[in-house]
This record gives C-alpha cells, structure tokens and sequence, in this order.
C-alpha cells in the first residue's frame, strides 16, 4: 500500500496536510544572514585549514519545528525520512542555510536537489549514522588555489547532535595523510593508527546550527545510545559555487519550477 502511495500527490498532501506541494517551492525573498563578516571569515580559516567548519545557530525554532512534525509523520508512515522532500517547506529552508553558504563562498550558489537527503537516527543501542567515508573523491576541480572548495556537504542538525545520538565525527584535513590523495581522485581508504584515532574529532552541534565540509572530508556517524534524550533527524544538501563547474546536471540557483514528480 505504502510503495502504491508514494507517488501520489494527494497522498502526501493528507499525509502532512499543514505543509504545501507547490510547483515552485522556492520563497521569492531570501532572508538575509544571519553570520557576520567576522564569523565568517573565522568559517573560511577553518574550511581551508582543517577541511569543515561549523558554523552558529542561524535559524529560529520556528523554521525547525514544523520541518520534525513533517519528519516524524512521514517516518511514522513507514517511509524513508527523506521523502519528507517532497514539501515545499525544506526548500525554504534549504535557502535559509543557502545565502549563508553565499557569505562562506563569496559568490552566489547552486543547489543540487539529486543530493538533498534528510536522516533520522533513532535514540536506541542499535542506530548508527554512517559508516567512515568520503563524499567525493574527484574533488580537485572545486578546490581554488587558496585551498578553499568551492562545492560544499552542508549538514544541518535539527535535534541537538551529541555523541550518544551519533553527532558526527571527521578526521580533520590537516591530520589527514590521505586528504590530499582523495582530492586527486585516487581511491583511498582509511587505515587507522594511533595517530589517527587521536585525531579524530567529534563534532557535537545545536539544533539548527550548521556543519559543511570538502567533499574529501573523512567523516561518519557515530554509534547511537537509549541514554540519548531525543533521536537525531537532520537534513544534507550540496552546494556549490556558481563560478564552478556544475557538480551534477540537476545544479540549479534557488528559484525557479521543481514539480512533486522531480522530488518523488
């Protein structure tokens, strides 16, 4: 019944009928940031130098709230988390975190809607986020002659993130032997030593902060725990630079049509 559902519009509209599926999800005016210039040049350090950055709380509860009551209901569904997508309310958010990346980058942006993804990691022994891993090895043509990628992972919690409800955790570019290999575009894999494992850094963040990393980035969820107060749902998108080249054909500003057939 479920997989018969899930291209049904009029579905989804019952499902979540408090949120809307519109022909163009995109709001016709962008807020503006809420980081300054000093907060993010100290981003833009840290990005170049160590491979991430987590950036402040940029958004109100008010923006978080209504986008967990679309979740919940959609995993309580029996459906991945991120159909959740076929809302027009992520879309606003996704501009919201977007001109902020426009302040990180110093240009406008493109999104790429074939990445958008949303998690829910449940609150039990069993839950885990993902495995150690690198979003895209082939990352030399996004990264500029300052050491600064111009194609970003942007990951947002919306339920606080700690180490029991499988914050995550990066291997900093800097302490990362491999980092420059996998910006090459040679496969590489992870080999631990004691070195290593000491510099792995857990990345605990807030409720609608905001973390975003180099697609060479080793990264990964942690295991998840029962003493963990609330699951751990948060949202993923790509951006890139629009100087750059485009990243995936799907690469669009943030306006424009993008019909419930295209996020189904």
């Amino acid at each position: 019944m479920i997989e018969r559902a899930t291209h049904d519009q009029d579905y989804w509209e019952a499902l979540n009928p408090q949120a809307r599926i519109t022909e163009n999800p995109w709001l016709s005016t962008f807020a503006e940031p809420l980081w300054s210039d000093k907060i993010t040049s100290t981003l833009r350090a840290a990005l170049r130098a160590e491979g991430y950055a987590k950036g402040p709380v940029f958004c109100e509860p008010s923006d978080i709230d209504p986008l967990i009551a679309i979740i919940l209901n959609v995993v309580r569904a029996g459906h991945r988390p991120a159909c959740s997508l076929v809302y027009d309310e992520f879309y606003a958010f996704f501009q919201k975190i977007g001109v902020h990346i426009e302040r990180v980058f110093q240009s406008d942006v493109l999104v790429v809607p074939d990445e958008f993804d949303i998690h829910y990691v449940p609150n039990h022994n069993d839950a885990a986020g993902s495995k150690p891993h690198r979003d895209n090895i082939d990352a030399a043509n996004y990264m500029d002659a300052d050491n600064l990628p111009g194609l970003l992972n942007v990951w947002v919690p919306l339920t606080a993130a700690t180490p029991l409800n499988t914050c995550i955790y990066v291997q900093p570019a800097d302490r990362d032997p491999l980092f420059k290999q996998a910006v090459g575009g040679r496969i590489v894999h992870w080999q631990p030593d004691d070195s290593s494992v000491q510099a792995i850094r857990a990345v605990p963040a807030n409720a609608g902060s905001m973390l975003f990393w180099a697609p060479s980035l080793l990264h990964w969820g942690s295991r998840g725990s029962a003493q963990a107060h609330v699951p751990r749902i948060s949202v993923a998108c790509y951006f890139q630079s629009a100087g750059t080249r485009k990243f995936h054909p799907t690469a669009m500003p943030m306006q424009g049509t993008l019909p419930f057939s295209k996020r189904i």
